[in-house]
């Protein structure tokens, strides 16, 4: 059932076995686990069932918070969360999602990087993967099939010792947006209210049991409450962090954070233009769709290539992906932009998929879009000059005449930013709608950080160039820096740390908040490492298992 919250009363007590805060994909992937069964289950989000607006607003960030030249975060409340944002092109939807999983390396304790290693193991999460997997309509059986034909003769990774080829899948976002709600919607165990902003944890004196969660339908509308046996934040890498800090009630200084831990160590995946690889041989261009995105047995896939999990630890580096685009001779990309062009250009963005989607559009992406339609004009001028190729879209492969249609690869990466304690999120005296204080974010990425990246560009440089494939020409800004295409990719990590030393993080090995017995976290905030890899499947895969842990203490039925 989904319901207006706006509809109740001032001062309505709900109550459920399980309640969970958020209405995004971890959240729904969490709660179908829960479908046909006798336990109830209520969701609660703050925004409406299509953007609005005021949704928006509600979950605006602080003046002066910024990820590098990004001060708009993707924070804002609707029904459906991140799949509103999904946008690549995979030829069976718009909606698509990149999925991969995690490597090995990006579990382990790094001795070369402070407070990584997380406390489960690669294989705990296999068989959640392959769930998470079904969940975003990708068999699991084709998700191995795909990978065993990766090593084809077309292969770039096979011929260089420290490069390995790695596979995404493309999941359909439209399942969380129409058929996991329509599901919801008819279900009889499940409620989801929406409208219904979370303001506080209340837990006892202890602050060790959670007892209930306070929240409005609307600023001044009065507070309501929803009591459960079990409760899940699950408000994505700012929400859940937010809203611990934000319960101080029985914990003056934020529930689960004892030892100033939440909010702390985030991290996001910067985007960075790698520069060009020019084959050695034309023919590559030929060859080489397996880095192209196309569909396989109906599930559009792409390759890309990766350092092996033995080269990052003999090398000390951070994980780092590259994917391949053929471009013509000349292609340049435009160099990291002003604050207000990547505002303007993320705002276009937001009101394409408004067009596309028959969604309202927000008079302020309006306005934002024309203050910096210099930028927008720069990244059209990037897409018409190579209209076949980004990241969005794919289909090159099956163009005629590739090895004259094309000169370069342009190289792009996915970067890994290791968790530092100073990168977080808090809360600052700005006030949102509803009097809660707003998230202020400080964020930097740490030099440290920047020297392995271009150390891990070097060796993949040195793989073509040894294993006589061509030359991968690095780029590098005037600094001789790497070239940023986006400082983030709202890939929020960290701020609520999975570790089972509560000096180390917040939640356990099963996303249960240190020092209580009742609430839980399912989000990428929980993530101690990130790797390079899209953390959307992951994430899935942990609300699944934590769905199971919740089964065994609910007496599932």
């Amino acid at each position: 059932m989904i319901v207006d919250g706006r509809t109740l009363p001032a001062g309505t007590s709900l109550a459920a076995d399980l309640c969970i805060v958020g209405a995004g994909p971890a959240a729904i992937a969490l709660a179908l686990e829960f479908a046909h069964s006798r336990l109830s289950v209520i969701l609660i989000d703050g925004g409406d069932v299509l953007p609005q607006e005021q949704s928006l607003e509600n979950g605006r960030a602080a003046k002066g918070s910024a990820i590098g030249n990004i001060t708009e975060f993707a924070t804002g409340h609707m029904v459906g969360g991140n799949a509103h944002h999904w946008d690549i092109q995979t030829g069976r939807t718009h909606r698509g999602v990149r999925l991969v999983p995690l490597q090995d390396i990006d579990f382990a304790e790094r001795d070369w990087m402070e407070m990584s290693g997380w406390p489960l193991k690669p294989r705990d999460l296999d068989v959640y993967y392959a769930r998470a997997h079904q969940v975003f309509g990708v068999p699991p059986e084709h998700v191995q099939a795909h990978l065993e034909h990766k090593g084809e003769p077309a292969s770039v990774a096979q011929q260089m010792p420290e490069i390995e080829d790695a596979l995404f899948h493309f999941g359909n976002g439209d399942l969380f947006l129409n058929t996991y709600l329509k599901a919801i919607a008819q279900s009889a165990n499940i409620t989801l209210y929406h409208h219904t902003t979370a303001l506080e944890i209340d837990a006892n004196a202890e602050a060790s049991h959670i007892e209930r969660i306070r929240f409005a339908t609307a600023p001044q509308s009065g507070v309501s409450t929803v009591s459960a046996r079990h409760f899940v934040l699950a408000s994505g890498g700012f929400g859940s962090a937010r809203l611990l800090l934000a319960s101080t009630g029985s914990a003056p200084q934020g529930l689960g954070n004892a030892h100033d831990n939440v909010g702390r160590y985030l991290m996001d995946h910067p985007l960075l233009h790698g520069g060009s690889f020019t084959p050695a041989s034309p023919q590559l261009f030929d060859a080489a769709s397996f880095y192209d995105m196309r569909l396989e047995d109906g599930t559009a896939v792409m390759g890309h290539l990766r350092l092996k999990d033995e080269v990052i630890r003999r090398e000390k580096v951070l994980n780092i992906s590259a994917l391949l685009f053929p471009r013509q001779a000349g292609y340049k990309v435009s160099a990291q932009m002003s604050p207000r062009r990547q505002q303007a250009f993320f705002a276009a963005v937001r009101l394409r998929r408004a067009v596309r989607t028959h969604t309202p559009v927000q008079k302020a992406d309006l306005w934002t879009a024309l203050k910096g339609a210099d930028g927008i004009a720069l990244r059209l001028a990037d897409r018409v000059r190579s209209k076949h190729v980004n990241l969005s879209r794919g289909g090159w492969s099956k163009l005629g005449h590739k090895s004259r249609r094309f000169q370069v690869f342009e190289v792009m990466h996915q970067v890994e930013q290791a968790p530092h304690r100073d990168n977080r999120i808090f809360l600052s005296d700005e006030r949102d709608p509803f009097g809660q204080r707003r998230i202020s974010v400080d964020w930097t990425w740490h030099k440290e950080d920047v020297d392995a990246t271009v150390r891990a560009q070097e060796i993949m440089a040195q793989a073509f160039s040894h294993a006589g494939l061509g030359q991968f020409k690095i780029a590098r800004d005037a600094a001789q820096q790497p070239v940023v295409l986006a400082s983030s990719t709202a890939h929020y990590m960290g701020t609520t740390r999975m570790d089972d030393d509560p000096k180390r993080g917040v939640v356990d090995a099963n996303c249960r908040v240190h020092g209580t017995d009742n609430l839980f976290v399912a989000s990428s905030s929980v993530f101690p490492t990130g790797g390079y890899a899209n953390p959307t499947l992951t994430i899935a895969a942990l609300a699944i298992r934590l769905a199971d842990y919740l089964k065994t203490t609910l007496e599932f039925i």
